[in-house]
């Protein structure tokens, strides 16, 4: 007959083996939801800026400045669909010829003007896009990594349909203090 001790640490084993499986199916499920599901990152660009004239399409790092954003976007595998919402035929004409996949928004004229509200321009932009979630980030992001936005879309999940309830993510990074 065996000892009660290694029955003890074989039911225990056993347990913490079934335990460790329904964590990962809790983890597959969770990802099983989020491939199942679109998701479309929006970048609005506008044609004039009000401060930096054509920042959006000014060379950085030898290359115009949002192919950055959209590169990383692109390289997401949690992405379906990525959608510039633009009035700037610079924009247009740069997307159609270096990002063919990308889907360009052509923005209404009454929603051109820079004291135009952001989350104006949005409702548009998923007016005219179907997906069950949207990712919206900026061309003046251009160290946004792939990692970083991969990392955001799954918080968002683990709080959407985790122990803590969210619907948001914001990303924050501590600012030195130096003058």
């Amino acid at each position: 007959m065996p000892e009660p001790t290694s029955i003890r640490q074989d039911i225990l084993s056993r347990m913490a083996l079934r335990s460790t499986v329904c964590l990962w199916m809790s983890l597959w499920a969770r990802l099983e939801v989020v491939t199942h599901m679109k998701i479309t990152a929006i970048v609005p660009m506008r044609h004039f800026s009000e401060r930096v004239p054509g920042k959006n399409y000014r060379q950085f790092a030898g290359v115009p400045l949002f192919y950055h954003v959209i590169k990383s976007l692109l390289l997401c595998t949690e992405i379906n669909e990525v959608v510039i919402d633009t009035d700037s035929p610079t924009i247009c004409e740069l997307t159609a010829s270096h990002f063919p996949s990308v889907r360009v928004l052509e923005r209404p004229e009454h929603l051109r003007d820079g004291s135009i509200p952001m989350n104006d321009v949005l409702l548009n932009a998923t007016t005219c896009v179907s997906s069950d979630y949207y990712l919206q980030t900026h061309s003046t992001n251009p160290l946004l990594s792939t990692t970083t936005i991969s990392y955001a879309v799954r918080t968002f999940f683990d709080g959407l349909f985790g122990k803590t309830p969210a619907n948001t993510v914001v990303g924050c990074q501590r600012c030195s203090d130096q003058p």
